[in-house]
């Protein structure tokens, strides 16, 4: 398009509505002032163009000159405008730099075209605010202006509000990780070490009282303990595998950690965790979070499920691609629970209270995040063995 030609036709239509510039424009009451510039290339009459924006009823308009759309950046951001108007320019639809240029400008001020006709159809669609020369008075081109400042300040607000949201997510994010390190790590110990006193492990209880007290106390703590993993269940299916913090780490430290968490219940039932890790560094780039929620959940099972006086094996495998996880014990209270999960049955919100097989929507829930594979069986020694296994690679759908 000729945009010298299409700026003497806005001319026209200005002198054919009788608003030329020999007939000033009637005052308003309470009109703003409004600061706009005009990229004066390709053919654009800055003079022309300021002339009859200032006949404008509603603004104070003042014009600033710019020679490119580089100089229309360096004015706003002195602050010296609040819209910017430019011609359908190819400078704008063609090259990166002048596209990187009018992206870092629009979302600095709205941005008006003056557009005719034109052929290219990739610039039309980014042309949300023109003013179109072929259907233009003077109402519209108010208009128009008034539209692009409104439609630009419910956008920053949109941003504003959006920004805001994102803090209040990572503020609730931070919060449940409080609740799940800073509360469920001493509540381990408090239930661990009062059940070990009420089993006599540091000497018999000779006051019933004491004895009476240390059951309160675990009931309490377990019941508490009971509560805030419903909770973690229920924010875990709804948000917080869905934002999964990925980073390269051990698969043999989580476990470590894990083990240290459940241990202290492990010594009350007189059992032992063994640990068998593979001598091969297993790396894998996971979230470590869900991980080791998922394992603690899986070894609380274990020691709640399996009898007093045996043995909980915890081994980990790199197997190249993947790295495996096998945690067996004597009787794993999973196997009915998970295979109901696998075939879609849900978890109803009575067993999700129970002891035995709590966390059992995040095991699977963490699981399938990683793209990864969940298998219960029976083994010889009529045990149960959980194997979990996870590609040692983030998941494509998750970059």
């Amino acid at each position: 398009m000729k945009t010298t030609a299409d700026t003497h036709k806005l001319i026209d239509i200005y002198t054919n509505l009788h608003l030329v510039s020999a007939k000033p424009k009637q005052a308003v009451h309470n009109a703003k002032n409004l600061s706009i510039v005009i990229v004066d290339a390709d053919g654009v009459d800055f003079e022309a163009l300021a002339k009859h924006l200032k006949l404008i009823q509603r603004y104070n308009v003042s014009a600033i000159r710019a020679h490119s759309l580089a100089d229309a950046t360096k004015i706003v951001a002195s602050n010296r405008a609040e819209l910017v108007l430019l011609g359908n320019s190819h400078e704008v639809s063609a090259g990166d730099d002048a596209l990187a240029i009018y992206a870092e400008l629009k979302n600095e001020v709205p941005v008006l075209f003056i557009a005719g006709e034109t052929t290219d159809d990739g610039f039309d669609r980014d042309m949300v605010n023109y003013i179109d020369l072929d259907n233009l008075t003077p109402a519209v081109l108010e208009l128009t202006i008034r539209n692009a400042l409104h439609i630009f300040k419910l956008e920053q607000k949109l941003e504003q509000t959006t920004t805001r949201l994102n803090e209040v997510k990572c503020a609730k994010d931070n919060f449940f990780a409080h609740v799940s390190h800073d509360l469920k790590t001493p509540l381990n110990a408090i239930l661990g070490y009062s059940e070990a006193l009420m089993l006599g492990a540091f000497g018999p209880l000779d006051n019933s009282n004491v004895a009476d007290t240390l059951t309160i106390i675990n009931r309490a703590g377990t019941n508490l303990l009971g509560a805030i993993n419903e909770l973690i269940v229920q924010v875990s299916s709804v948000d917080y595998l869905k934002n999964p913090v990925w980073e390269m780490t051990d698969i043999n430290d989580i476990i470590s950690t894990a083990i240290n968490q459940v241990d202290v219940f492990a010594d009350c039932r007189k059992q032992k965790i063994t640990k068998q890790f593979d001598a091969l560094l297993c790396l894998t780039e996971c979230d470590s979070n869900a991980v080791m929620q998922a394992v603690t959940s899986v070894l609380t099972n274990a020691i709640k499920s399996s009898p007093e006086l045996t043995d909980i094996s915890v081994s980990t495998k790199n197997c190249g691609k993947h790295v495996e996880i096998e945690i067996c014990g004597q009787n794993i209270a999973l196997t009915g629970a998970l295979d109901a999960k696998c075939k879609g049955l849900e978890q109803s919100a009575d067993t999700a209270k129970k002891d035995v097989g709590m966390g059992l929507s995040i095991i699977r829930s963490v699981v399938d995040m990683h793209q990864g594979h969940l298998e219960v069986s029976d083994t010889d020694e009529s045990g149960t063995l959980v194997k979990i296994s996870l590609p040692r690679k983030r998941p494509q759908s998750q970059n």
